[in-house]
């Protein structure tokens, strides 16, 4: 629950992009078991970009572009409120989410907060089979994939005839339980129902997603504006498990066995122009900076720094 990756035409992980607002989403999406850190009832409708159009959010969109829109704001003079309940039998998940928006003399805003708890997974088995052991799926339970999030988010803009300017703030937060039959080698003892399937133990994964991104679009004249999408975003993700080697486990000061904390700013800015007649065209330039630290007993990325950029031009002939 609340891993997902978006496979096209058999390509995932870093060769899919994911842009939320104009700004590419920004975590350890290079992981299968990373799940993107988006609310799914902020999303209104999804656009999937291929081809020469997807190069305007970078050269790694080799699969596509995954383009989230989040719910409209409302007309002048107008407000929205609206509640929403999710249930899942197959872990009993619960979700809730509360919109609130409006639209007043051109001042526009939003806020959305959303939680869901789930329990232990049920599947349709009462055993599994690891490296030649039949090991028990105790009550047909996966032991430890309980979990929780909490999201939050607020926009806040100014819409006028010469464009709009919007600044949106967001916080993504998970915790969830790891199958111990998925982390190490899995023992009987291990797999033992602890008496409550709401609880999150050892091994475990915490996920923290804090955004900010700033949107602008303003009108040139009656047929070219200029865009630009700025955003600035801090992944950190923890995964915390007791220390293992082939199926014996030892005790450190620390149960922290991971630690990525990716820090990433992106400023994105597009001239739609019309020069040409029967020519359609964008005039774009990109930029990012991202600083990743790690931490934890374990070792899986180095600490690193990465700068890249580009331009690009992009015209659309109508006969």
């Amino acid at each position: 629950v609340g891993v997902a990756k978006p496979v096209i035409r058999g390509m995932s992980l870093n060769r899919v992009v994911v842009v939320e607002q104009g700004v590419k989403q920004e975590g350890q999406q290079w992981g299968a078991d990373h799940g993107l850190e988006l609310d799914g009832f902020n999303i209104e409708r999804v656009e999937l970009l291929k081809g020469p159009g997807a190069l305007a959010f970078g050269t790694d969109a080799i699969g596509g572009v995954v383009h989230i829109k989040a719910p409209t704001l409302p007309d002048a003079g107008s407000y929205r409120a609206e509640l929403a309940y999710s249930y899942q039998s197959n872990n009993d998940l619960q979700a809730a989410s509360a919109l609130a928006s409006g639209n007043k003399n051109g001042y526009v805003w939003r806020v959305r907060l959303t939680h869901q708890a789930y329990a232990d997974y049920r599947l349709p088995a009462d055993q599994f089979r690891y490296n030649r052991y039949v090991l028990p799926l105790y009550d047909r339970r996966l032991k430890n994939t309980a979990g929780r999030e909490r999201h939050a988010s607020l926009l806040a803009g100014l819409e006028r005839q010469w464009g709009h300017i919007w600044l949106t703030g967001s916080v993504f937060h998970q915790e969830s339980g790891l199958f111990t039959g998925a982390f190490g080698t899995p023992r009987p003892a291990q797999l033992t129902p602890d008496g409550d399937v709401w609880d999150i133990a050892l091994p475990a994964m915490r996920t923290t997603h804090l955004k900010a991104i700033l949107n602008a679009q303003i009108l040139l004249n009656a047929r070219d504006w200029l865009e630009v999408d700025a955003g600035l975003q801090h992944n950190l993700r923890r995964e915390l498990a007791q220390p293992h080697q082939h199926g014996y486990t030892f005790t450190l000061p620390s149960e922290e066995s991971l630690r990525l904390e990716l820090t990433t700013a992106t400023l994105n800015v597009r001239y739609q122009q019309h020069w040409i007649p029967r020519l359609d065209g964008v005039l774009g330039a990109s930029a990012n900076r991202q600083q990743n630290r790690r931490g934890g007993y374990e070792f899986f990325l180095p600490d690193f720094e990465l700068v890249n950029g580009g331009v690009f031009l992009y015209e659309k002939y109508a006969p």
